[in-house]
C-alpha cells in the first residue's frame, strides 16, 4: 500500500471510528488484500488463513470506536491481524494434543513379545469395554481429539470417568 493509499485509509477508519457507516466500504476495500496477504504469510494453512482474515475484519468493525485517530490504521489493522493469526496457531497446534485416537491404540510393536502381544490385545478389549460404557460426548471427547476450551475440558472430564471405570474394574 503507498502513501496515498495509507492516507485515505487512515482518514475512513477515521471516519469509521467516529461513526459513519459509509466508511466501511472503503475500510474493507483498502485492508482486506492487505490482511489476506499478512494471515498468509502468518498461517501456512490457506483456509486457517482466510479464516484470520476474516476474523480480523470482523473484530476491526466490532472496535473501529477504539480506534485513535493519531495512530497509523494499517498499523492498527496489522495488530489485530496479527493477534488472530496468533490465536490461530494456538488453537491449531491445540488441536494435536492428547486425544486417543483408534490408530494409536492398535499400533503394534514389532519386535514385541507373543505374551506382551497377548497382554495388549487383552488391555485393548478391555479398554474397548471401558470405552463403550461411556457417554457418546465422552467418547467423542477422548478419541476424535476435537478442540477448544469446552472440549478440553470434557475430554479432561471424560477421562477422569474412564480412569475410575477402569480402577473399579481392573485395579491400579
Amino acid at each position: 500500500m503507498d502513501a496515498n493509499g495509507r492516507a485515505s485509509l487512515c482518514v475512513a477508519l477515521a471516519r469509521l471510528a467516529g461513526g459513519d457507516r459509509s466508511a466501511q466500504r472503503p475500510v474493507f476495500d483498502a485492508l482486506w488484500p492487505v490482511l489476506k496477504a499478512f494471515c498468509r504469510r502468518m498461517v501456512a494453512d490457506p483456509a486457517d488463513a482466510e479464516d484470520a482474515a476474516q476474523k480480523t475484519v470482523i473484530r476491526l468493525f466490532e472496535q473501529a470506536t477504539d480506534y485513535e485517530v493519531e495512530r497509523d490504521a494499517l498499523a492498527w489493522a496489522l495488530e489485530l491481524a496479527l493477534w488472530e493469526c496468533r490465536t490461530t496457531l494456538r488453537r491449531r497446534s491445540r488441536s494435536h494434543e492428547g486425544a486417543l485416537s483408534p490408530a494409536a491404540l492398535g499400533v503394534a510393536d514389532p519386535a514385541e513379545s507373543p505374551e506382551a502381544s497377548a497382554a495388549r490385545a487383552e488391555l485393548e478389549q478391555a479398554l474397548a469395554a471401558s470405552l463403550s460404557t461411556l457417554s457418546q460426548v465422552d467418547r467423542s471427547a477422548l478419541v476424535d481429539g476435537l478442540t477448544g476450551a469446552t472440549w478440553r475440558k470434557r475430554r479432561e472430564r471424560a477421562l477422569t470417568r474412564l480412569k475410575l471405570l477402569w480402577r473399579s474394574e481392573h485395579g491400579d
